[in-house]
C-alpha cells in the first residue's frame, strides 16, 4: 500500500472551541504516539458528512499532545487523509458516502497522534504501525466488510501530515521563509551571473569587433601602402634613368631649385645669382642626361648670373636692348614649387606695372604676372618674343602684412633686359637681338618658344650646408624643403 501523494505541512488548523465539545480523553501512550478518544461537534457516526471540522483536533487534545510530546523534547503530529472519488462498492458505506472528504489517522472517534522530530519522521511511524489502528491506512490484504480500513491505494488521493505545534510550525514557517529567502538570493545571483555573463559576452564581442576593426584598417592602410609602393614602382619604371656624367659630384644632394635660359647656340645661359649663389655645382637635366652648367661671371647687385654648359641649344631666348615699354603684355615663363606642382614647365601672364623696381631702381622693371619660388631666374618675354626681363622677386607679403597692415597682390619684379645687356657685353658673351622682319607671337606660340628655351636648375651642396641655409630667410625662394 505504500503510496503517498503529497505530505504538506499546512500549519496549524483552526482549532474547534465549539461549547459542544465533550470531553478528551488519553487512551493510550506509546513511546513515539498517542492516542486520544474525542467527541467532536460532527456526531454522524456513521456515513460522515463533508464537514470540515471532523478533521480538526479539540483543543483539548492538542494540548494532551503537546504537552507528551514536548516531554519528550519531540513535536506534535497528526495524518490525515483525502479519500479517492474513485472509492468503490468494495469498502465500507461510510467511506463511499464521504468521497473526497478529509479523514484523520484513528478508528471510533480514537485520533492517534504522533510525536517526532519532523513531518517526514511522523509519516514513517504512521507507515511502520502494522496494527489496526488507522482507518486511512492502507491494510493490504484484510478484508474490508464494516471494520473500517481501506485495503486498495487507489482509495487514498492524498495523505497530509499536520503539526498540533505552534512552535515547529513557526519553525517550519521561518524555514520556508529562509528558503524563500534564499530562493530569492540565488535567482538573483543568477540573474547577476546572467547578467555578468551577459556584459562579458558583450565586451567580448566588442572587443572583437574592435580587433576587427583594427585588423580592417590595417589591412586598408596595407593596401594603400601597397598601392603607393606600385605607383611608385610604376613611376620609377616610367621614368627614364637619368645618365650622369663623370664631372658632378654624386655625393651632392639637390638642396634648390630654380629657372634658367638659353641666350645663344654656344650653350651659354642665364639666371639669378641668388639662384647659384649657395650651390656648389649648378646642374640641368636635359634629353635624360645631367649637364653641369658653370658660372661665368656674376652682378650680385644687379642679381644676374651668366653660366656656360657644353651642352648647345638650338632654342634660345633673344633679348630686346631697348627694354620693357610700359603696359606691355608680358609672359613669366619657369619652374615654380618644384615636388609640389608637375615638373613641366610653367606660364603666367600679365603686363608690365612700371619700369622700376623697389626704392625706383631702373635696373629693375614691376610686373603682376604671377611668380612663386622656383620661377627665380626664369624668362620674362613680350609677345614678340623677346627678353625684357629676368625673374627676380616679388614683395614678401608675410613682412609687407606685419609691418604696413596689407597685403600686396601682383606686385613682382624682374631685372630689366638693358642692364642684362650690359654685363653680356661687359663678359663678352654673344646673345641675340631681334630682327627687324620679326613678328608677334600667339598665347600658345610664345609658350612654346619660351619652354624649349627654358630650363630647370638644380642647386647640389652637402646637407650641412643645407642646414646653415635653412635658417637663412634670404634663401627661402630657393631652397627646397628636405625635413
Amino acid at each position: 500500500m505504500k503510496k503517498l501523494l503529497g505530505i504538506v505541512v499546512l500549519g496549524l488548523l483552526l482549532l474547534s472551541t465549539s461549547a459542544n465539545a465533550a470531553k478528551v480523553k488519553v487512551k493510550e501512550k506509546g513511546s513515539n504516539y498517542i492516542i486520544i478518544k474525542e467527541k467532536r461537534p460532527n456526531n454522524t457516526g456513521f456515513n460522515p458528512k463533508h464537514d470540515p471540522n471532523w478533521a480538526i483536533p479539540l483543543q483539548q487534545a492538542v494540548n494532551e499532545v503537546n504537552n507528551y510530546c514536548s516531554s519528550k523534547g519531540l513535536y506534535g503530529f497528526y495524518i490525515l487523509a483525502r479519500l479517492s472519488p474513485t472509492v468503490g462498492s468494495h469498502t465500507a458505506m461510510d467511506f463511499r458516502a464521504a468521497k473526497n472528504a478529509l479523514w484523520q489517522d484513528g478508528r471510533d472517534r480514537l485520533f492517534r497522534y504522533f510525536c517526532a522530530n519532523n513531518t517526514d519522521q511522523a509519516f514513517s511511524y504512521f507507515e511502520s504501525d502494522n496494527s489496526e489502528k488507522s482507518r486511512i491506512k492502507i491494510y493490504s490484504g484484510k478484508m474490508n466488510a464494516f471494520n473500517g480500513w481501506l485495503t486498495a491505494s487507489s482509495d487514498i488521493k492524498q495523505y497530509y501530515v499536520k503539526t498540533t505545534s505552534p512552535v515547529y510550525a513557526k519553525k517550519i514557517e521561518e524555514e520556508k521563509k529562509k528558503k524563500e529567502a534564499k530562493k530569492q538570493r540565488n535567482a538573483e545571483e543568477k540573474r547577476k551571473k546572467k547578467e555578468e555573463k551577459r556584459r562579458i559576452a558583450e565586451e567580448k564581442r566588442k572587443k572583437e569587433e574592435e580587433k576587427r576593426r583594427i585588423a580592417e584598417e590595417k589591412r586598408k592602410k596595407e593596401e594603400e601602402k601597397q598601392k603607393v609602393a606600385e605607383k611608385q614602382k610604376e613611376k620609377k619604371k616610367k621614368k627614364p634613368k637619368i645618365e650622369t656624367s663623370s664631372e658632378i659630384d654624386s655625393s651632392l644632394l639637390t638642396i634648390g631649385s630654380g629657372s634658367g635660359f638659353y641666350i645663344n647656340n654656344q650653350g651659354y645661359a642665364l639666371t639669378n645669382n641668388h639662384v647659384i649663389s649657395i650651390c656648389k655645382q649648378t646642374i640641368a637635366i636635359i634629353e635624360g642626361k645631367e649637364i653641369l652648367f658653370r658660372v661665368l661671371a656674376t652682378d650680385i647687385t644687379n642679381d644676374v648670373a651668366v653660366l656656360k654648359t657644353d651642352y648647345k641649344s638650338r632654342d634660345f631666348v633673344k633679348i630686346s636692348e631697348e627694354g620693357a615699354k610700359l603696359g606691355e603684355n608680358i609672359m613669366a615663363v619657369g619652374y615654380p614649387l618644384t615636388g609640389k606642382l608637375s615638373d613641366s614647365v610653367k606660364i603666367t601672364k600679365g603686363i608690365v606695372s612700371s619700369l622700376s623696381g623697389i626704392n625706383n631702381n631702373i635696373g629693375q622693371i614691376q610686373i603682376d604676372a604671377a611668380l612663386q619660388p622656383g620661377n627665380s631666374g626664369g624668362p620674362v618675354l613680350n609677345e614678340d618674343g623677346e627678353l625684357v626681363g629676368i625673374a627676380s622677386a616679388g614683395l614678401d607679403k608675410l613682412l609687407m602684412a606685419k609691418e604696413d597692415s596689407y597685403i600686396p597682390e601682383n606686385v613682382n619684379f624682374a631685372v630689366a633686359s638693358p642692364i642684362v645687356v650690359n654685363i653680356l657685353k661687359s663678359q663678352k658673351v654673344k646673345y641675340t637681338k631681334p630682327s627687324f622682319f620679326s613678328g608677334s607671337y600667339s598665347s600658345t606660340e610664345l609658350a612654346e618658344y619660351g619652354n624649349k628655351s627654358t630650363i630647370q636648375l638644380f642647386c647640389r651642396n652637402t646637407l650641412v650646408a643645407y642646414k646653415k641655409l635653412k635658417s637663412d630667410n634670404k634663401y627661402s625662394t630657393v631652397l627646397l624643403d628636405l625635413e
